[in-house]
């Protein structure tokens, strides 16, 4: 289930940032320093009870907290992901599937002539 959380908010992002990259060349130079930071700010190499209880909520609003957090329960043993971090994921994900699709299809005719 957190691999195909994870896999659908990475093509949710992927065809967005597809569309994106198309009509503005600068996106590709842009993605991997966010990229970096969003690795930095998901509990990649830290737990997620390192973080202050003030900042937990959001902290819970990156949707890659519950997929990551699922991970290190079912391999690691370490707590189970929170309902509100695994829920921001799902509406997160629905979001950018919904809107990124819908965008694409919008500007898809005009790729050939950006190209």
């Amino acid at each position: 289930i957190f691999v195909g959380m994870l896999t659908l908010l990475g093509l949710g992002i992927g065809v967005w940032l597809a569309a994106l990259n198309t009509m503005y060349r600068d996106v590709r130079q842009i993605v991997p320093f966010f990229l970096q930071l969003w690795f930095f700010l998901s509990p990649v190499i830290y737990p997620s009870s390192n973080i202050p209880g003030r900042w937990k909520v959001l902290y819970e609003l990156n949707p890659s907290v519950g997929p990551l957090e699922g991970f290190r329960w079912a391999l690691l043993g370490s707590p189970a992901p929170s309902l509100p971090s695994l829920c921001s994921t799902v509406l997160f994900t629905g979001v950018l599937l919904v809107t990124g699709a819908s965008y694409f299809r919008s500007v898809e005719r005009r790729f050939a002539d950006w190209i």
